[in-house]
């Protein structure tokens, strides 16, 4: 957009009303996207600050619901009612009748100033005013001016106690909107914490149908309070009734252009490929993304055949679709799957067998980070 240099000029045509040019929808679209995003970050803090805000962010807890809807309101509430106690003092304040006491004392000015009659009236008109009546005049125009004056006086007292007023509650806003901050960071921190792992997987094979899917609602539920996405393995029913955001399936269970069929366009659809045929075919039948393995064994299951890393190689190259390794995956072997072009890592094992396995998961999460290219 052409860059409009505002004009100065030494006559200005003081009639001349602005005109608005019309608003067109893709100069919006475009000027949004190239705003900067907006937000709250560490550096607006203080070392001291930081460093609270980093240990209040581990004593959240995501799972507990009332402290999450009652995460930040008193931060929230002052902010709400330094505005409302700001708007209450602009809409309570009243001048009084200085406006009155100002257009009266103009009224008189302009009466001491009439115009004078022209030719032979004017001058006896001229005559006739004597110096006694401009005196009284003028002495009642002055008083006015005092009056005037003194009011004045006494709405600029109000006036600088109001700045003082204002002073006091900036400043103390100041201290509301660094405490959301606060709050705001500390949330930000637990979040990305948190979400050290991008996607689960829900495999039930002994539970019957109506628990599976009361399980399935709670935890898509639990993964969406997160941002992660939840997948059904196997079962494509429970996948469409849970409101999970897609199936998994292996090459013994629905075909991938059959679930495609069942769920549409808008889930996600995973396929096991254990070989470059089969990952071909799950891509053309409209899967998301492959699991290929057991690249290390499984524990889970226990006949399945190790893949090996050329194996795995292979499917990844055959594909545009991403590649998941899975089977066996901990933290002390998953650096083995670098260069294979996977494009992430499924663990099971690795993850529910650990001591502490919030750690266990950011663990992982940075060693995928650092291997898938």
């Amino acid at each position: 957009m052409e860059e409009k240099i505002p004009q100065l000029t030494l006559t200005p045509d003081l009639g001349k009303e602005p005109v608005l040019e019309p608003v067109k929808e893709e100069d919006l679209i475009e000027k949004a996207e190239k705003a900067p995003e907006a937000g709250p970050d560490l550096s607006m803090l203080s070392a001291a600050e930081q460093q609270a805000v980093l240990a209040f962010s581990e004593q959240i807890d995501l799972t507990d619901s009332s402290q999450v809807l009652q995460y930040g309101a008193a931060a929230q509430k002052n902010i709400a009612d330094f505005s409302q106690t700001a708007l209450s003092k602009v809409q309570t304040r009243d001048l009084g009748e200085i406006g009155d006491m100002v257009t009266s004392l103009v009224v008189e000015l302009k009466g001491m100033d009439e115009p004078e009659k022209k030719g032979i009236a004017g001058l006896f008109r001229k005559a006739q005013v004597s110096a006694q009546e401009m005196k009284a005049k003028y002495g009642k125009a002055e008083a006015n001016v005092d009056k005037i004056a003194a009011e004045l006086d006494k709405h600029k007292l109000t006036l600088m106690k109001d700045v003082a007023v204002m002073d006091q509650m900036y400043e103390k806003n100041l201290e509301y909107f660094k405490e959301l901050t606060m709050y705001i960071l500390a949330g930000q921190k637990k979040l990305a914490q948190e979400r050290a792992t991008t996607l689960v997987q829900l495999r039930e094979k002994e539970l019957e149908e109506s628990a599976f899917l009361q399980e399935a609602v709670e935890m898509t539920r639990l993964c969406h309070r997160f941002g992660v996405p939840l997948l059904i393995n196997d079962n494509v029913e429970i996948a469409r009734k849970s409101g999970a955001d897609g199936v998994h399936v292996g090459q013994e269970d629905m075909e991938a252009s059959a679930v495609r069929g069942v769920l549409g366009s808008g889930m996600i659809v995973g396929v096991t490929a254990k070989t470059v045929e089969q990952a071909k075919r799950a891509q053309d039948a409209g899967a998301d993304y492959l699991g290929s393995g057991a690249v290390f064994g499984s524990s889970t299951k226990r006949n399945a055949k190790p893949m090996t890393k050329e194996t795995l190689r292979e499917i990844c190259a055959a594909v545009r679709i991403p590649v998941v390794a899975i089977g066996g995956i901990n933290r002390e072997n998953a650096s083995g799957l670098a260069g294979t072009g996977i494009a992430g890592i499924a663990v099971v094992s690795g993850i529910f067998a650990a001591e502490d396995i919030e750690r266990e998961c950011k663990i992982l999460r940075g060693i995928a980070d650092q291997m898938v290219i």
